[in-house]
């Protein structure tokens, strides 16, 4: 709709928003997703930069792996474990450690990852507010961090953390102890500012 409907009001052209992402989910995004109904334009074949101004990410490459927002917050993307296909890190799933560069405060996001607190333990340690993904209940080849494992978690650390993607079982079953443990789960539509 941005490209055919909408235009910017000081050059007359469609509009474009940005997306920020590495490579292997852009790739994944067009190929898969949006490919089979935005590939045409009329007399010519469309790319994804067509519809989007593209800043691509590399993880762990220093400085390629971040971007910054108002000059102020610095957005740093991680690899996380969701989903192995043969080995560890071969599905593309990142989290974000954003920083306050004003202030020095940052803010852990898990983004959908197993529990794999070793490759991210500095980003928690350091980080205000942490939120991480959640799952409610046992699974034998869990795709997100199990309650029982997020237990395991140092206890100040804990209560920095917001338990987010957690199942609409979460109010109805024994996770009364998440409010004593945790900061909570994430309320929904509650803006938190460092």
């Amino acid at each position: 709709m941005n490209t055919f409907s909408y235009s910017d009001r000081e050059t007359g052209k469609p509009f474009k928003p940005q997306i920020i992402s590495s490579i292997s989910i852009l790739v994944n995004l067009w190929d898969h997703s949006l490919k089979g109904g935005l590939n045409t334009m009329p007399g010519r074949f469309a790319l994804l930069q067509d519809y989007f101004f593209i800043l691509t990410l590399v993880p762990s490459q220093q400085g390629r792996d971040r971007f910054m927002l108002m000059r102020r917050y610095r957005f740093s993307i991680f690899r996380t474990d969701h989903v192995q296909i043969e080995r560890k890190y071969d599905w593309p799933s990142y989290g974000l450690f954003i920083e306050d560069t004003h202030s020095g405060e940052s803010v852990f996001f898990s983004g959908d990852t197993r529990f794999d607190y070793a490759a991210y333990a500095r980003m928690m340690e350091v980080s205000k507010i942490c939120f991480h993904d959640v799952q409610l209940t046992p699974q034998p080849e869990p795709i997100h961090a199990m309650i029982s494992e997020m237990h395991t978690l140092p206890d100040d650390i804990k209560k920095r953390t917001w338990l987010y993607h957690y199942g609409d079982t979460w109010d109805a079953g024994p996770f009364d102890a998440v409010n004593d443990d945790f900061a909570g789960f994430a309320p929904p539509q509650e803006r938190m500012t460092l």
